[in-house]
């Protein structure tokens, strides 16, 4: 079946980042399970965790930045429209599984499940599932209008998204209201410049990945050793100013640290930067990164069964944030294995399904 892949015309790079994307969800996951946003920041434990956690919230930014850099489609056609089949099958398979599962965990009733379906909530993490399909209907539409500029006007569009989508999460992350002013959540903080368009961040990060992808794409125009040092230090600093922020309270859900903060496009830039133009000539591991990459969605979408079975045993050995965070590695590979072993399924069943709904659709 994939003993082809290597003579493909795959963006090797691509794979790759979506690969890192995936773990990066199973991680941030990890860290919500483990009961990290319930301890109060102290002590080094707390302050690592908040380093790896600025680097794992990039999760769907990277995988936005990958649907700008792959996507070039121009016009609405019902080829087109057709592709979101695969997408809405391969959902469909995770919310069945997922239902079943919350009906023995929870005993939810049919129709809760139904309404969970239709808001994208059978399968608990298939928000993005919503999301995207959103995202992908503009695509044509995105692209005609980023094809219709020359490169100049190209970066005066980032970086007037840049401006209305990212800038609020600079300014609007303190409630001077408050003797602690550092301190400011999602429910109570000052604000100073106006936030409307922050909704916008998945249009940001999809043109973010076509500009990237076109102007960045020769290794020549960056040191990839500087921006390794960058990455590190963008982790590190931004981890410590997380921490410092809000020592003695508990990490806060801000737009600073959400994916239309600047630390989350900070990172994810820095991240693609990395990858791109990386050729694997190892024929496994090229096979085995492709692999991953095809069934990311699948091992989205149903990790949340393995989510809460490994957490739930991991947690009844280890009853402290040390030793959960110890564990924790261990847990996202496992978790990983189990998730992508049933997306494989999940995969090419829909892949069947799909060959046939397109075929009589398009024929």
């Amino acid at each position: 079946m994939y003993n082809n892949i290597v003579k493909e015309n795959r963006k090797e790079d691509l794979d790759i980042l979506r690969v890192i994307a995936i773990i990066f969800v199973l991680s941030v996951h990890g860290l919500s399970y483990i009961g990290f946003y319930e301890h109060r920041f102290s002590g080094g434990v707390m302050f690592i965790l908040s380093v790896v956690r600025t680097l794992f919230i990039t999760c769907v930014p990277l995988f936005l930045i990958i649907t700008g850099a792959l996507h070039n489609e121009d016009n609405y056609n019902k080829k087109f429209f057709v592709r979101l089949i695969k997408i809405i099958i391969i959902y469909t398979i995770a919310a069945i599984l997922c239902s079943i599962f919350n009906i023995v965990k929870d005993k939810i009733t049919v129709k809760t499940i139904l309404i969970n379906y239709f808001s994208f909530k059978a399968a608990p993490y298939g928000w993005y599932v919503g999301m995207y399909m959103g995202l992908y209907l503009m695509i044509p539409f995105l692209n005609k209008a980023w094809n219709g500029f020359e490169e100049k006007s190209k970066k005066i569009i980032i970086t007037c998204l840049f401006l209305i989508v990212i800038i609020p999460s600079v300014f609007n992350t303190f409630n001077f209201d408050n003797v602690n002013w550092l301190y400011g959540t999602q429910e109570s903080y000052t604000k100073v410049v106006d936030e409307y368009w922050t909704f916008l961040y998945p249009v940001f990060y999809f043109f973010i990945g076509k500009y990237i992808y076109e102007f960045s794409k020769n290794n020549n125009r960056y040191n990839k050793k500087k921006v390794i040092l960058l990455l590190i230090l963008a982790c590190t600093l931004f981890g410590f100013i997380n921490y410092f922020k809000n020592y003695d309270y508990f990490y806060p859900f801000t737009k600073e640290t959400s994916y239309s903060g600047y630390q989350s496009v900070v990172i994810s830039c820095l991240i693609t930067m990395l990858v791109l133009n990386t050729n694997i000539k190892n024929t496994v591991i090229k096979k085995g990164i492709y692999i991953l990459s095809k069934h990311t969605l699948g091992t989205y979408l149903i990790s949340y069964i393995f989510d809460v079975v490994l957490y739930y045993i991991v947690k009844h050995i280890f009853n402290n944030i040390a030793g959960l965070s110890l564990v924790l590695p261990f847990t996202i590979l496992v978790n990983l294995i189990l998730s992508t072993l049933t997306s494989f399924f999940i995969t090419e069943i829909s892949e069947k399904l799909y060959k046939v709904i397109s075929k009589k659709m398009l024929d």
